[in-house]
């Protein structure tokens, strides 16, 4: 249960930072009238460091929780 509950938490923490950085994105957004590359590359990898990575080490817990659990 325990183990759980900090899960919860981490993904509750994520969903946070996500928020907070959409919240920045969309603030820098409209003081910028005219988006360039850089800015979407930049965007590009802060979407990938925040979502994707994190998102990955949920998916690697929760299947070793899955080999623990049926006793591979």
């Amino acid at each position: 249960m325990e183990k759980q509950e900090k899960i919860l938490d981490e993904l509750r923490e994520i969903k946070r930072s996500l928020w907070d950085v959409h919240r920045r994105m969309d603030e820098l957004e409209k003081k910028q009238k005219k988006p360039f590359l850089l800015w979407d590359i930049i965007r590009s990898l802060l979407i990938g460091f925040f979502a994707v990575g994190p998102a990955i080490i949920i998916v690697m817990v929760l299947w070793q929780f899955v080999l623990n659990w049926t006793g591979l």
